[in-house]
């Protein structure tokens, strides 16, 4: 049995006797201290599962801790409201509200993050309407202020119980509600994928997706904007792992697998995920139950990237429609054809007599044509019918060595007898089609 299998045995194990145990919450993490939920207090321990600090709570105050988020700012730990506007501050080993707000309930399945040190909040439902702007907690006014953005910005509609990812001054969101704007009791499920920059303060719609939201208790953020999930599949025992990339657009899925920890109250750091269970820090590294990825597909249809695509392709037949035209031109103009006093052939200009000139044509515009006709058109009314039809003769020799050469055949003009008149000649040529006409 391999380490993972090992592994994944030690923790089923674990999982199976949650009757016997209560899993602790995990409220938040820093680089060096874990802070846990435990009843009538918030443990703060290190990496080494020993207990560094109690922070006591007031019963009086009733806090919920299914409605709070905790952030650490600067090392000091804070404890926000998702529906309302509440602030508690940690100070020495107990809770201080530190705001000028109230728990208005307007911001229910909000997202709450930190940037620059600052307490940042999304979206979230209330009073028959969701929310789509960021507000910011201002320690200087101890009151929740409206962060503007660029006017010219593109907006999302406003969303609950969403997914979100920050990373690098970027801000993502995909899947959650929205509401019927005729109908504040409707919900309608978001299928585009958002991100707002911080540095430009503008809204990206980076194009729709099939990605389901999923319920928060199963979701960890494990940096640079990606997320595990653990997923159910179909009410069974068996569970699918994806990781969530914003960043690459991309969905990696993996073996299914028995839930081999729970997520709810997890936290990833130091590329493992950690749990708490009967008081104890578990951890396995992620790469433990990852391994090769099953599938991967798209986060999003990335409408930017389509769009690019499109352009490119619609171009790039553009370009080809282009140099063919130009080719077909080239070639067409290396193609022979007649002028007002010979013909061109490969930008060269070959001079014919005016009666060489009236033979070419016709045998050009014509599929064949006689003796007697070719006379006609070649008679000197001032000659002998016998110096015209010699005449016509030399007409014919002499073009059909000045074409030939030029062709590279030893015969342009050829000839046979009439069917209908053996006295009649027959006079055509196979290069009707190289000419244009």
């Amino acid at each position: 049995m391999n380490l993972r299998l090992i592994i994944y045995s030690l923790l089923l194990i674990t999982h199976s006797v949650s009757g016997q145990s209560r899993l602790q919450k995990v409220l938040a993490h820093d680089t060096s201290s874990i802070y846990v939920f435990n009843k009538e207090n918030i443990t703060i321990k290190n990496f080494r599962n020993s207990i560094l600090d109690t922070i006591h709570l007031n019963p009086s105050e009733n806090i919920d801790f299914e409605d709070l988020k905790m952030v650490v700012l600067k090392g000091v730990p804070h404890l926000v409201s998702k529906e309302g506007g509440m602030v508690w501050e940690v100070v020495k080993d107990s809770l201080k509200r530190i705001d000028n707000s109230f728990n208005h309930k307007n911001t229910s399945q909000s997202d709450i993050f930190v940037r620059n040190d600052t307490i940042f909040k999304f979206g979230g439902y209330g009073y028959w309407g969701v929310r789509n702007f960021f507000t910011y907690f201002s320690k200087t006014t101890a009151e929740w202020q409206f962060y503007g953005i660029n006017p010219q910005s593109y907006l999302p509609k406003g969303l609950s119980h969403f997914n979100a990812s920050y990373h690098k001054n970027s801000y993502y969101i995909s899947g959650g509600v929205t509401i019927d704007e005729h109908d504040g009791t409707n919900e309608l499920l978001n299928t585009n994928v958002w991100k707002f920059d911080f540095n430009t303060k503008l809204w990206s719609d980076l194009g729709t997706s099939k990605f389901e939201s999923y319920d928060v208790h199963n979701v960890v953020d494990i940096g640079n904007g990606r997320q595990l999930v653990f997923r159910r599949l179909n009410k069974t025992d068996s569970y699918v792992i994806r990781i969530i990339d914003y960043v690459e657009n991309s969905i990696e899925e993996y073996d299914n697998s028995n839930p081999i920890m729970s997520i709810d109250g997890g936290f990833f750091a130091r590329d493992s995920l950690y749990t708490i269970k009967s008081g104890k820090l578990s951890a396995v590294n992620l790469k433990d139950f990852t391994n090769e990825s099953t599938d991967q597909t798209s986060l999003y249809l990335d409408a930017s990237v389509l769009f690019e695509r499109l352009t490119l392709f619609i171009v790039s037949v553009l370009i080809l429609l282009f140099g063919g035209l130009v080719l077909l031109y080239c070639k067409n103009r290396k193609r022979p054809r007649l002028t007002d006093s010979g013909f061109y052939h490969n930008y060269i200009h070959y001079p014919l007599s005016n009666q060489e000139q009236k033979v070419l044509g016709m045998l050009l515009y014509s599929k064949n044509i006689n003796s007697k006709l070719l006379l006609e058109e070649l008679n000197d009314s001032s000659s002998s019918t016998s110096y015209n039809n010699l005449k016509k003769l030399e007409v014919i020799d002499s073009l059909n060595e000045k074409i030939s050469k030029v062709f590279g055949t030893k015969t342009f003009i050829r000839s046979k007898m009439s069917t209908k008149d053996e006295n009649i000649l027959i006079y055509f040529t196979n290069y009707r089609k190289e000419f244009v006409l």
